[in-house]
């Protein structure tokens, strides 16, 4: 993570950026400026994957200053969903959880590589990844997707 140490506490309007051998808050981005920022999914070199209600974003931490477009922040994507519906996660690619399907995105470019509709519309919620298997916990019951993540045809293994 080239010594940062990056949070994203609920109490603050910041995205904190801290040095992570002395601690010293070295930047803050505000939420306010990539838009609903609600899930930090993850930090790879010096870009951060941030997600919010309806859009997940990639951007470089080290070069924000305040704007957005590739020209101002190199590596800079985003991309919307309707309504993203729990939690994300990151297995081999960043894997999206909105209304009726999981999406698979491209990390470099945000381009979606797979949509996987769900089995059951209730099986929307939070996303974990374990051993190449998607297991979505929805507010009645949990799916397992086979760990064949590029199956778009795939049904659930296990109810």
């Amino acid at each position: 993570m080239g010594g940062h140490v990056v949070v994203l506490p609920n109490d603050c309007d910041s995205i904190l950026v801290l040095n992570a051998s002395t601690g010293a808050l070295e930047k803050q981005i505000a939420k306010s400026a990539v838009g609903d920022v609600t899930q930090l999914l993850s930090v790879t070199g010096d870009h951060l994957l941030i997600a919010g209600e309806t859009r997940v974003t990639f951007l470089n931490f080290v070069w924000w200053k305040g704007s957005t477009g590739s020209a101002a922040n190199p590596g800079y994507w985003r991309n919307d969903f309707a309504p993203i519906l729990g939690r994300c996660a990151m297995s081999k690619v960043p894997i999206i959880a909105a209304r009726g399907a999981l999406y698979a995105l491209n990390l470099k470019i945000g381009k979606v590589l797979w949509r996987q509709a769900y089995a059951d519309p209730s099986d929307a919620g939070n996303i974990t990844a374990s051993n190449g298997y998607l297991i979505v916990a929805g507010p009645t019951h949990v799916t397992v997707y086979p760990p064949n993540l590029d199956d778009c045809g795939s049904t659930p293994a296990d109810r």
